[in-house]
């Protein structure tokens, strides 16, 4: 599908496998849209005639070269090689990983290179240092439980080392306070008035259903019910509907007693 289009507003989405991106460029006048389709390192079949500005995750692409200048210049990647034209100038052996050509760690489908540098574990940990978060190593992690019981039966320092920063903290010394206008307060007890009052009504409605259940079980216990289920050898069947009658009541009185604490908390 083709409708002329060039250096104009971009929208970049991915597809549901995340192996392909779209991009969709639209201009004023004349319905004219042009889609561009690309691959996970941002493979693409396009002329250079045709070829957006704005290519693969939004870089600005050049035609002649075809290539993306990512770090503002610094490096350049090439999609078709798949790879970086120059090696990245930090260290192979600290923050610059072992592959010093490599886009997005060869794994572009989830990571994004905007600078030109990989992002490495060495850069993670450098981040993690300047931010003053602790990381526990994997000798810690290993040796953690097997040291637990001994850190356990050790003396505790009577008090904090030097060292020792103080715990931030967060307090309000304020309370909040709620404002109401004299007309919104006015609707507003009218509200809970009516509230209050439908609550009230129906709590009416289940006093009158825990009567029911009561004197029903009352009757089941009677001694004339009981001999009754006797006479047709059927003792079983009356303690089942005792047992059925029992819980129909226990579940009224709590209704009843949550609908008591939501009548309490509403106050005019």
């Amino acid at each position: 599908m083709k409708l002329l289009l060039t250096n104009l507003p971009v929208v970049r989405g991915l597809s549901l496998k995340k192996t392909v991106a779209l991009l969709f460029f639209v201009r004023p006048g004349p319905v004219s849209v042009i889609l561009f389709v690309y691959g996970p390192y941002g493979q693409h079949d396009c002329s250079t005639g045709q070829a957006p500005k704005l290519g693969f995750n939004g870089e600005r692409y050049d035609p002649l070269t075809r290539s993306y200048a990512l770090g503002q210049g610094y490096r350049n990647y090439s999609p078709a090689l798949m790879r970086f034209q120059s090696p990245d100038d930090l260290s192979p052996f600290a923050h610059g990983g072992l592959n010093a050509y490599a886009y997005c760690v060869n794994d572009p489908v989830n990571l994004l290179d905007a600078t030109g540098h990989a992002p490495t574990a060495a850069q993670l940990h450098e981040r993690i240092n300047q931010m003053g978060l602790k990381v526990p190593s994997a000798t810690s992690q290993v040796h953690g439980r097997a040291n637990a019981s001994k850190r356990q039966s050790l003396p505790r320092p009577l008090s904090a080392p030097r060292d020792a920063k103080p715990k931030k903290t967060l307090r309000f010394n304020e309370t909040t306070k709620t404002f109401f206008y004299e007309e919104e307060r006015l609707k507003f007890k009218r509200q809970l008035y009516q509230e209050r009052k439908t609550l009230i009504n129906y709590m009416a409605r289940e006093y009158r259903v825990l009567e029911l259940y009561q004197r029903e079980l009352n009757t089941l216990l009677a001694p004339s019910t009981e001999a009754m289920f006797k006479q047709f050898k059927n003792p079983r069947g009356h303690l089942a509907l005792i047992t059925f009658a029992q819980s129909q009541l226990d579940d009224a009185h709590e209704r009843l007693r949550q609908l008591n604490k939501t009548l309490k908390s509403i106050r005019l």
